[in-house]
């Protein structure tokens, strides 16, 4: 009988496999446990580390506050080796003699003051005179309480309307009878849109004033600085010429073209046709 001959080199391989399979796993469990020796190690040593940095702080603590006692000790025995002085309040006749020395410093300063102030004035004054109108009796910028303000007067009546006529009812002679005449054409012979106002100067508690101020700063040089005066939004439209041809320049269109000219379109002047007699 033959014998069978078995081939032994995969037996061998296959016990290689296995034993290095575990070396392998002895390699990592041997990791395994250095290295949960090596996180506890480090774990306690981080605790002592703790423990022994807390008790120097409070060592430091300590031998501050030692520090702070033994120096409070030092001062107290120093205190008490030491004689207290007293005070003695100064006399009441040196507190006088300050007391008036510093009412005198007060009293000069206000003088002082008073002299500053009263140069400021007299030298307004002075600036503001003027010999040929009676504006220089009052201060045109005045707003303290009491005191008129021909500017602010002004400025608030031609605001009421575009259209405002400054007439006097006591006048006498040439001013009144102009002032009637131009107040009854305005009336009667034109429709003025917004509607027209008229200002009674005599009437008006500051009426001299107020006259005063628009002859001094609102007139034109060609206007005659009698009354009336006749404003289109804040200006003044009539000179001597037309205060002195009215009726004509009324009847010939000139004075209703005149009014358009100033109104700039923010006011409507129509001449009213007037009915016939037949």
């Amino acid at each position: 009988m033959t014998k069978k001959t078995w081939n032994k080199k995969p037996s061998n391989k296959l016990t290689r496999v296995i034993s290095c399979s575990f070396v392998i796993i002895g390699l990592l469990c041997f990791l395994l446990y250095t290295w949960n020796d090596y996180i506890e190690t480090t774990a306690v040593f981080g605790n002592k580390a703790n423990k022994l940095s807390v008790p120097s702080q409070n060592e430091n603590a300590n031998q501050e506050t030692i520090s702070i006692t033994d120096r409070i000790e030092s001062r107290t025995r120093i205190t008490t080796t030491i004689k207290p002085t007293v005070t003695t309040p100064s006399s009441p006749t040196t507190y006088n003699n300050e007391a008036q020395e510093n009412y005198l410093k007060v009293k000069e300063q206000i003088s002082s003051m008073r002299k500053k102030i009263e140069v400021e004035t007299t030298s307004m004054k002075k600036s503001t005179t003027n010999s040929n109108n009676h504006v220089s009796s009052y201060s045109l910028d005045a707003t303290s309480k009491g005191s008129f303000n021909p500017m602010k007067a002004l400025h608030q009546i031609l605001n009421t309307s575009p259209v405002v006529l400054f007439i006097d009812a006591t006048s006498m002679g040439d001013e009144l009878n102009k002032s009637n005449l131009l107040k009854n054409i305005l009336l009667n012979n034109y429709e003025i849109s917004p509607e027209l106002v008229i200002v009674d100067l005599n009437k008006h508690t500051n009426g001299n004033l107020l006259q005063d101020y628009i002859k001094a700063y609102k007139l034109n040089d060609d206007d005659d600085t009698q009354l009336p005066y006749l404003f289109i939004n804040s200006r003044s439209v009539l000179n001597k010429t037309y205060k002195q041809h009215l009726l004509e320049y009324h009847a010939s269109n000139k004075l209703l073209n005149r009014f358009k000219k100033f109104a700039e379109g923010k006011v409507i002047f129509d001449k009213l046709e007037l009915p016939s007699n037949s």
